[in-house]
C-alpha cells in the first residue's frame, strides 16, 4: 500500500474554467431578452394608468357635462407604478392624456414606446423616441 498514490478527487481549472465561460455566454445572450421583457411588461402601468383616469374623467363629465369641473381629476399624475408621468390636455369637452417615462426612470429606455396618449373618444395612440407612431407594438 505505500506504493499506491489516492487520486485527486474534484475538478479541474481547465474544466472549471469551461463551465465559467458557457455560464458567460449564456448570460450575455439572456440578459438583454430579459431586459426587453421587463420593459415590455412595465408599458402596462402606463396603459392602465391611462385607462383609469380616463374612466375617472368620463364620471366626471357624466355628472357635471365638464371635464374641467372642480371635481375632475387634476394633472399632472404618476401612474401607479412610478414608472411613467401623466398629463393632461383639457377643455370642457375634450381630453388627451399623454403618458412619458418618469424622468430618471428604467423605462426612459423605452424606445420603441416613448409617449402613450388617450383622448375622449378612447383613441389610442403610442410614439417611439422619433414620433413614429407605434401604436400597433405598444398599447
Amino acid at each position: 500500500m505505500m506504493g499506491s498514490k489516492a487520486r485527486a478527487r474534484g475538478f479541474s481549472l481547465l474544466e472549471l474554467m469551461v463551465v465559467v465561460a458557457i455560464l458567460a455566454i449564456l448570460a450575455a445572450i439572456a440578459y438583454p431578452s430579459y431586459e426587453r421583457q421587463i420593459i415590455k411588461s412595465r408599458r402596462a402601468d402606463a396603459t392602465a394608468a391611462l385607462m383609469s383616469l380616463a374612466q375617472a374623467l368620463e364620471r366626471c363629465y357624466t355628472e357635471s357635462n365638464d371635464y374641467t369641473a372642480a371635481s375632475c381629476p387634476s394633472f399632472p399624475q404618476t401612474s401607479p407604478q412610478g414608472y411613467y408621468d401623466i398629463t393632461a390636455s383639457v377643455t370642457p369637452s375634450t381630453y388627451t392624456l399623454t403618458a412619458k417615462p418618469a424622468a430618471g426612470g428604467s423605462q426612459i429606455h423605452d424606445g420603441t414606446c416613448a409617449q402613450f396618449t388617450l383622448d375622449q373618444t378612447l383613441r389610442q395612440q403610442a410614439f417611439d423616441g422619433g414620433g413614429t407612431d407605434t401604436t400597433a407594438e405598444c398599447w
